[in-house]
């Protein structure tokens, strides 16, 4: 165990509770703003991140000490590097290739054919099913550089800290154009507590799913930031078009991390058609959106390098425990059971103490619930049309329920790391609402030491399914060492 490491890790996570207690404070107090609220914020954000990514290389399991399967990115960025695609290994069972259905798990048990596990399998060859767009982006450049292959859980606080970056940079362009009621202290609060929402899962399990995960969400929140901050607070011209531009060329590239989350793009059409409503040139507004021309036609050459397929990702062809190439399409495994299941595990999933991780978000948070309430009141309704923030509201509700719905017809079954693809959405959903309540409800002192409240709650409950022992991560690995400290 690495003790050093898992010192400052606590050190961090405290030093975070810390911040969020005395933000809690001040939001509880009535005092107002920190004298230096810039400062303040910014060494928030430092310890989130900081408290986010050190714990991620205390496993053994996820930190490379025992890589088994979650090594892929590494050897992608080998196979990239010498011109392949496909990940070459020492050790091949040929039997596999003889198999009438080699993605027939039961089948692959009885022969006793070795294989390797979660790796996409097509016409005798091994590939990487997760997005290359992480391997182009850290692991090439690494290698290349340094001679000596990244270590995946590395890329994922990489990807982790520019998303919470990305986040921090979007809240502030939403607080200060629509929310200006909102607190340095309430801030903090709900940066921190969305954060942890939205990368828990990373923070305990951080290699090779959560790296695809994570590149996503780094993505999408420096996209959605530079899509905020064009559209709404630049002046029309060249410097404005760079900043569109590269949002849409971010915003395409999470296509190329997660597809899912991909889907968050919806939240991005009312700031973008805001950009280019603005001023003449409309034509050439509209070409600001070739990035995602232009990524498209290279995944779907990817796609089709491997698969033969423009539009399989190697989702059908992995080898695990179902057999996913007999699914069929998204469209024929519709319906309302299955539907209705899925927005229930995801939303309103009541768990038990053994499954606790997949307890429901709208249960295990509440002041998602409580958010979502806010337009009930005339009052909060009356703002958002002022504040014209109707088709950016809408399309981020829209985006989250498009999300699941993928998520229900696209897996085999529905899993806890699912929710990083939309958590981050409702937290930007969250945000936005109880900023437009603050400002219409400056007078609600006991509502908004409520909802302080229920931010430390959300951060609680972040960092006690991060601890929760499962799939091998920190409590999990050392769950027998830990007994033995503790006498039982």
């Amino acid at each position: 165990m690495n003790v050093q490491l898992l010192a400052f890790s606590v050190l961090f996570v405290v030093l975070s509770l810390i911040a969020a207690f005395l933000s809690l404070l001040s939001e509880i107090r009535g005092t107002g703003t920190p004298l230096e609220a810039k400062s303040w914020r910014r060494l928030v954000l430092f310890l989130t991140i900081m408290s986010c990514i050190l714990p991620m290389g205390l496993s053994p399991t996820y930190n490379g000490e025992e890589p088994e399967h979650r090594d892929q990115y590494e050897r992608l960025a080998d196979a990239l590097i010498s011109g392949s695609l496909e990940l070459k290994y020492d050790l091949v069972d040929e039997r596999i290739y003889a198999m009438e259905n080699p993605y027939d798990a039961e089948e692959r048990e009885r022969l006793g054919i070795y294989y390797y596990w979660d790796h996409a399998y097509y016409d005798g060859h091994y590939y990487v099913y997760f997005g290359v767009v992480p391997a182009l982006f850290l692991f090439v450049p690494y290698k290349l550089l340094t001679g000596t292959s990244l270590t995946t859980y590395h890329a994922t606080e990489i990807f982790t800290a520019l998303h919470l970056l990305g986040l921090y940079l979007l809240f502030r362009v939403l607080s200060r154009k629509f929310l200006k009621q909102m607190s340095t202290g309430l801030f903090s609060l709900l940066f921190m507590a969305f954060s942890y929402m939205s990368c828990w899962y990373a923070i305990a399990c951080p290699a090779l799913y959560a790296t695809a995960i994570t590149g996503a969400l780094c993505f999408g929140s420096l996209s959605l930031w530079l899509f905020a901050h064009g559209a709404l607070e630049m002046k029309t011209g060249g410097r404005q078009t760079a900043c569109i531009l590269l949002a849409c060329l971010l915003g395409a590239l999470e296509f190329g991390c997660r597809p899912p989350i991909g889907l968050s793009n919806l939240v991005a059409l009312p700031l973008f058609f805001a950009y280019v409503g603005r001023g003449r040139g409309k034509v050439k507004r509209l070409l600001t959106a070739f990035p995602y021309l232009l990524v498209a036609l290279c995944l779907m050459w990817y796609n089709y390098a491997r698969f033969k397929n423009p539009f399989e990702f190697g989702q059908s062809y992995q080898l695990t425990i179902t057999d996913q190439s007999s699914y069929g399409n998204m469209l024929s495994r519709m319906n309302l059971s299955r539907i209705a299941h899925g927005f229930y595990y995801f939303l309103f999933n009541l768990s038990t103490p053994a499954h606790i991780i997949s307890i429901g978000q709208l249960i295990a948070y509440p002041i998602l619930t409580v958010s979502y309430l806010f337009p009930l009141q005339k009052s909060v309704r009356t703002e958002i049309r002022k504040q014209g923030l109707i088709p950016l509201i809408l399309f981020t509700a829209l985006a989250i329920c498009v999300i699941i719905l993928f998520e229900v017809l696209w897996a085999p079954h529905p899993t806890p790391r699912y929710r990083m693809d939309m958590n981050w959405l409702m937290g930007i959903l969250s945000f936005l609402l109880i900023g437009l309540f603050v400002n219409v409800r400056q007078d609600a002192a006991a509502a908004r030491k409520a909802l302080g409240i229920l931010c430390m709650l959300a951060i609680g409950v972040s960092i006690l399914f991060a601890l929760y022992p499962d799939s091998g991560n920190f409590l999990d690995y050392y769950s027998g060492e830990i007994r033995t400290w503790l006498h039982v």
